[in-house]
């Protein structure tokens, strides 16, 4: 949408700043043109879909995305008499909020230390060291 306003803005100011005359035409086909390339940009696995359609654009083109589905896997217990700590650090794609969080365990599966928090802004790369930085932190202050 965004491609086509914008063509038609730029057609509009070359009429009314340049005095050049209005073919509507020219400007479907470059309207046509704008919005192949930024489809282009943002599908580009999908671009020969895409070009189809920029040369007939009645028959349409159907983007799906495909989102691969991640492996099922289940918890592991740690051998006997040993525990286990499971972390993971986030962040929010857009607005980089992060979080960390994490569950030490022992080999019977009960739950025996957690912790969940903020930690402002950040990216995943971060939210992850932090978290091991974490876990490491309360497995010393602990009596074990």
């Amino acid at each position: 949408m965004y491609a086509m306003v914008w063509s038609l803005w730029l057609a509009r100011n070359d009429v009314v700043f340049e005095g050049k005359p209005w073919d509507h035409d020219q400007l479907y086909e470059l309207i046509k043109l704008h919005v192949a390339t930024w489809a282009k940009a943002k599908w580009p696995r999908q671009y020969g879909r895409i070009l189809d359609t920029f040369v007939e654009p009645s028959i349409g083109a159907v983007i799906k995305n495909v989102k691969k589905a991640r492996p099922v896997t289940e918890w592991e217990k740690p051998p006997d008499r040993t525990m286990k700590f499971n972390v993971d650090g986030a962040a929010s794609g857009s607005t980089n909020e992060a979080g960390i969080g994490g569950l030490l365990r022992n080999s019977k599966g009960e739950v025996r230390m957690m912790f969940s928090k903020s930690i402002g802004v950040g990216d995943s790369n971060l939210a992850e060291v932090l978290t091991i930085q974490e876990a490491f932190a309360m497995f010393l202050a602990s009596k074990w």
